[in-house]
């Protein structure tokens, strides 16, 4: 599943980087070329593939940042996608609408 659609799985794919077949995971690829906008992930799946839109996008944090890397940028991505996982697994289906709203913007 984590290598098909965008999950809260994926932020554990440093730890999974023997059984991630990287390439598939670069198809969930956001336009700016991170990873689930997170530095680190960015910086594994540059590291197993070369990819040069994965450097473009961790060249562009440490241009901007300088002395560090944020975990994730933009930063409230990952609590976006939180919300979403957490109300889907308890099956409400109240705020369906705002989902859909939020769908371009997580999933690209």
């Amino acid at each position: 599943m984590m290598h098909s659609v965008h999950t809260t799985l994926l932020y554990s794919v440093e730890a999974l980087q023997e059984i991630v077949q990287w390439k598939r995971i670069l198809k969930l690829q956001s336009p700016d070329g991170s990873s689930l906008s997170s530095p680190a992930i960015t910086a594994v799946a540059y590291m197993k593939t070369g990819d040069s839109k994965s450097l473009e996008y961790l060249t562009n944090i440490v241009q901007r940042f300088r002395d560090h890397a944020p975990s994730q940028y933009p930063i409230d991505l990952v609590e976006r996608i939180w919300a979403i996982d957490t109300i889907e697994i308890l099956g409400i289906h109240h705020f369906k609408q705002d989902i859909n709203l939020l769908d371009p913007i997580l999933l690209y």
